[in-house]
């Protein structure tokens, strides 16, 4: 006799919220930088025409450099986890040689994130008005470059892995019983599951936008902050939902 599982009732929005927010790691940051997103809007030149007092827009800009800074202290550690993914990269096994030019983009994506956030980390006191020193904003400045470079390379291996799937897009052969004989038969590769690029296809929508917050800061590509708040937006929502996913799994 089966027994019918009950699906249990959907959770209500602020318990889901609670969980994308408290129970993932990853919630609470991006939580953070959407709202940080939206006063870079509210506080850019075209909004502020149309807010009849302009002390809203000075704290629509306080309040995003302070959530700016939060977010640092959220990250502090972050280039022990880049320096490590990028050693694991390191790691697996190349099969073909496209694995392997992609393992080298992998490897120094990663490389080049550990350096940025390191580089970052150096600044923090100079930005809470700790220990301000002359070298800080350089050092920041620089960080950014390579904060930029390391997009520019996921970018690159983002968009080389659309055309040259990697292993764990590639799927295994399906076998199939014949009928009275316990030898199995691979089905053909055209019979094959469609590969779904999906997360690939997020991945180069996510770093596309995202690529906007160094370029735009170091003069490289020219934005408006209302074009680089909107592009965080896009980014933080496209990343987040499945973050949303797993937290109330």
């Amino acid at each position: 006799m089966t027994v019918q599982q009950q699906q249990s009732p959907p959770k209500p929005a602020w318990k889901q919220f609670s969980n994308f927010a408290n129970g993932h790691p990853l919630g609470i940051e991006k939580t953070l930088r959407l709202i940080q997103a939206i006063c870079q809007i509210l506080s850019s030149s075209i909004f502020v025409s149309y807010i009849p007092n302009a002390v809203y827009a000075v704290g629509c800009s306080s309040a995003r450099n302070q959530i700016a800074l939060a977010r640092r202290y959220l990250r502090f550690f972050k280039f022990i986890e880049s320096f490590n993914s990028g050693y694991a990269a390191w790691q697996v096994p190349a099969l073909t040689g496209t694995d392997s030019i992609r393992k080298i983009v992998i490897v120094a994506k990663w490389s080049v994130f550990g350096v940025y956030y390191a580089m970052e980390d150096l600044t923090i006191l100079d930005a809470m008005g700790i220990w301000a020193t002359p070298w800080a904003k350089d050092t920041f400045v620089e960080s950014n470059k390579w904060w930029f470079y390391a997009i520019a390379l996921s970018l690159i291996g983002s968009t080389f892995s659309l055309f040259f799937p990697p292993p764990e897009f590639r799927g295994k052969p399906q076998q199939s019983q014949k009928s009275g004989n316990t030898e199995t038969e691979k089905t053909p590769a055209t019979e094959q599951t469609k590969l779904d690029l999906t997360p690939i296809v997020k991945g180069i929508i996510v770093d596309g936008c995202d690529i906007l917050l160094p370029g735009s800061f170091l003069g490289w590509i020219q934005a408006t902050p209302t074009q680089v708040g909107v592009a965080m937006v896009v980014s933080t929502l496209v990343t987040s939902k499945d973050i949303w996913v797993k937290a109330n799994m």
